[in-house]
């Protein structure tokens, strides 16, 4: 895969949007996983499923 870069700024709170381009491409819906490697940081789509009660 080409590497696709884009710079974001944080809100606020910290938070930082993902592009729905992107969004739509990995399929990213719900929540999902935000892991700090030593490349940087990786967010993934959770290695478990939430259970709604």
């Amino acid at each position: 895969m080409e590497n696709i870069g884009i710079i974001r700024e944080l809100d606020n709170l910290g938070r930082v949007t993902i592009p729905k381009e992107w969004r739509d491409l990995f399929k990213f819906e719900g929540p999902l996983e935000i892991v700090a490697t030593t490349e940087g940081v990786l967010i993934r789509h959770p290695k478990y499923k939430l259970v709604e009660r």
